[in-house]
């Protein structure tokens, strides 16, 4: 089921982000992580300034649809909706941004560019631990 959802800052009730995802609980943890680095985003900065003062962004769906309908469409019409509502979203763009579904020739291409690349020793170690706290096997890792 894909669903839109907004991203509440529980501080002030203030809408600040729209967002699409296939796997709502899966994405709503992705939220819940601090960015490391330099920031992408506004988003990553509100995040990290978020957690860092012992809360979490609110979640809440606006709305699910069937894994048929274009769900870049909603999410463009919700960004654009929220926007002319007055709300400041962190969003960076429109909307409709990323892959949907995207065909075996492309996945493969982006399977191609990944394999055999080389890591920092840092990189190496952050790949090693979300391995193993997540449990999942992370392949075709190349070391120095």
């Amino acid at each position: 089921m894909n669903s839109i959802y907004c991203l509440i800052n529980p501080i002030n009730n203030d809408i600040v982000y729209i967002g699409k995802s296939k796997n709502i609980s899966k994405r709503y943890k992705d939220h819940c992580r601090k960015a490391k680095g330099k920031y992408r985003c506004k988003l990553d900065k509100w995040k990290n300034e978020l957690i860092s003062s012992g809360n979490l962004p609110v979640l809440e769906i606006i709305e699910q649809f069937d894994e048929y309908v274009d769900i870049n469409f909603w999410e463009k019409y919700y960004i654009s909706l929220y926007r002319s509502w007055g709300f400041n979203l962190l969003n960076m763009t429109e909307g409709g941004d990323g892959l949907q579904n995207p065909s075996i020739e492309t996945r493969n291409k982006i399977g191609d560019k990944s394999r055999g690349r080389k890591f920092s020793k840092e990189t190496l170690k952050a790949l090693s631990e979300i391995r193993y706290n997540t449990g999942k096997k992370i392949k075709n890792i190349v070391s120095f």
